[in-house]
């Protein structure tokens, strides 16, 4: 298994592959932790990368004699967690990054997801380091219009008609213009334009 990539190496640029190798380390790496399944292509930095769709690892994991980059991969890998609280933990954690460029990808993707907490805290890391953001959108049309079409689609399952009891709270917005995911991501089409 160490001679074959694993989802975990293509979801990282080959820059960082020493750094992935020591978070590794740390990490019980199994099929059913790393189901390969449904991973997702993007491009950034010249280089084409391979998003995981979920991870399934013991959320206990120890970030000490980290270096800021490890720390960074070993965020990311854990915004892929299938635990909400434990993505959004991790999510946030990225907020102090030093390193963006790592993260943009895996912050991006979490906009294509359903959890009202986790999407507002998207806006915070896109908002703090947002030229980053843009660059990574406008290297990758196609995964922005997904994107795009899952916060539509989620919108309309969880959060157009009212109450749902697998949601928490009583938030609901009958139209798309008043969901403010929806709204950040028009501002974000918006700027985008700015950029081409």
């Amino acid at each position: 298994m160490h001679n074959k990539k694993t989802n975990i190496e293509k979801a990282f640029s080959t820059n960082y592959c020493q750094q992935v190798e020591n978070v590794k380390k740390r990490l019980i790496i199994t099929n059913e932790t790393f189901p390969l399944i449904r991973n997702e292509q993007v491009f950034w930095q010249g280089e084409q990368l391979q998003l995981f769709s979920r991870q399934y690892l013991n959320k206990k994991i120890s970030f000490s004699k980290l270096t800021d980059i490890e720390a960074t991969i070993l965020h990311c890998i854990f915004t892929r967690h299938h635990d909400g609280y434990i993505r959004q933990k991790h999510l946030q954690a990225l907020w102090q990054t030093s390193q963006p460029t790592i993260a943009v990808p895996f912050v991006i993707k979490l906009l294509g997801e359903y959890v009202l907490e986790i999407l507002f805290d998207v806006e915070i890391f896109f908002n703090k380091f947002s030229d980053v953001c843009y660059q990574f959108l406008l290297e990758n049309p196609k995964f922005w219009a997904t994107q795009k079409r899952r916060v539509v689609s989620y919108w309309n399952e969880y959060y157009r008609y009212g109450y749902n009891e697998n949601i928490i709270g009583k938030r609901y917005y009958e139209r798309l213009t008043n969901y403010p995911i929806w709204q950040f991501v028009q501002k974000i089409d918006s700027e985008l334009k700015k950029w081409q």
